[in-house]
């Protein structure tokens, strides 16, 4: 059997890797020439990512292509992790699937001449409800080719988080199939049964697991969203300690303690545009998704906050703020609807000064200094943590910086969970 993966990204190449140690013979693709050599001369293009590099050593060669013509050859299965960036009504553009799907189908026409057994195509990234019917298998019909006879769809998003990829497809809380073929479903479960350790496979139909994907995710950033309301809820009041609070409850066993936790708003590459997408889905089917607009306008409503409280820099002597990370979160380069971007533009817009350092992305902010760790006393006597990071208790013990800890992940009397909660316990200058 041989496997081709499209698309070598922040997921397609950790699964491409992942999918190595089912012993299977493992073809590459990406459009990207540059990395095809990168990753040919044996180059870890995302050395941040937990835990791949055992999956590179593992023994079992992956074979890297930038002519998808040439990685077709003899496959029997594509992955498919391209990306599908939001359009302007937030539903997900499919332009690179059928990208790549308008290659595809020309091979599968010379292939099927002598297979008496669908292609199978597994499409690993997020797309709207009703991509696979209304848009994708018609393309391929467009194409001259039959539905389950020709090609077989299979809808498979992963649930993972950058820079730590690799462990989310080792140990998923699910494994989530659209799958509306038999053949293609035992096809997949052939595959599985070799790699992963769980066995929690979940068979829906397409139009009912791309609304999964989108419904699971939504409910994420609900619980996050009131995490933070009841946060913003008691943001004056310094008799009460939220994390406390968000403790107990979190203790409900029909709520429980996943992203039941003070902290910042919701970011990354996921969740704000999955409950941005399932509110214009809703919207598309006449139905206005309160619950999907409240946990994002509430987000917005966090930020605002933040933004607020970062502006009393300007009553300190320094009038000046260095932020520890400017991504999303730790061991990723991804700036992908990080809110902390916002924050330095509006800092820089109330002619406060800013600095950052981050040793997970290169980017260079246009009008902000990137400085390293231990000169941040030359700089500011003020930081904010972006992040979780387990290199930050580097600040515990580091008494003349003040640090802001919006997540409650580090100890200390320099620790606060505001500026308007460091102002108030203490005389800040």
């Amino acid at each position: 059997m041989s496997i081709l993966v499209i698309g070598l990204g922040k997921l397609g190449y950790p699964m491409a890797e992942f999918l190595s140690s089912s012993q299977l013979n493992i073809k590459a693709y990406d459009i990207d020439k540059n990395l095809i050599n990168k990753l040919k001369r044996g180059i870890n293009p995302i050395p941040n990512e937990k835990a791949i590099e055992s999956y590179i050593n593992n023994g079992n060669k992956i074979n890297f292509f930038s002519d998808l013509r040439k990685a077709f050859e003899n496959t029997e299965i594509c992955f498919i992790t391209v990306p599908t960036p939001s359009l302007k009504n937030k539903s997900f553009d499919n332009k690179y699937i059928l990208r790549s799907l308008s290659i595809i189908a020309k091979l599968i026409k010379k292939r099927n001449a002598d297979q008496q057994n669908p292609y199978i195509i597994n499409i690993n990234s997020t797309v709207s409800p009703g991509s696979i019917n209304n848009t994708i298998i018609p393309f391929l019909e467009g194409k001259g080719l039959i539905n389950n006879i020709d090609f077989a769809i299979i809808y498979n998003p992963y649930f993972v988080a950058l820079g730590d990829v690799v462990r989310g497809l080792e140990s998923p809380d699910l494994v989530l199939i659209g799958c509306e073929n038999k053949f293609a479903k035992r096809f997949i479960l052939e595959i599985y049964e070799k790699i992963y350790k769980s066995k929690d496979y979940n068979f829906l139909n397409f139009l009912e697991a791309e609304a999964t994907k989108l419904l699971i995710n939504s409910f994420l950033t609900l619980k996050i969203s009131f995490s933070n309301m009841v946060k913003n809820s008691f943001n004056d009041e310094k008799r009460v300690n939220v994390g406390k609070i968000l403790n107990v409850v979190g203790k409900d066993s029909r709520i429980g303690f996943k992203y039941i936790k003070s902290g910042g708003p919701y970011s990354g590459p996921c969740l704000p545009r999955d409950t941005l997408a399932l509110k214009a889905f809703s919207k598309n089917n006449k139905y206005n998704n309160l619950l999907a607009d409240a946990a994002h306008k509430t987000n917005l409503l966090s930020l605002n906050y933040l933004k607020k409280d970062l502006e009393l820099i300007k009553f300190t002597e320094k009038k000046s703020i260095v932020f520890a990370g400017i991504g999303y979160k730790s061991n990723t380069p991804s700036l992908e609807e990080t809110f902390i971007l916002p924050l330095i533009d509006h800092l820089k817009k109330k002619n406060l000064k800013v600095f950052y350092f981050d040793e997970y992305i290169d980017t260079k902010i246009k009008g902000v200094k990137k400085i390293q760790m231990k000169d941040i006393e030359k700089y500011s006597n003020l930081v904010f943590l972006s992040y979780t990071d387990s290199k930050f208790n580097y600040f515990s013990k580091k008494n003349n910086i003040n640090v802001i800890d919006i997540w409650s992940q580090i100890e200390g009397e320099n620790i606060f969970l505001s500026l308007s909660d460091l102002i108030y316990k203490k005389k800040f200058k």
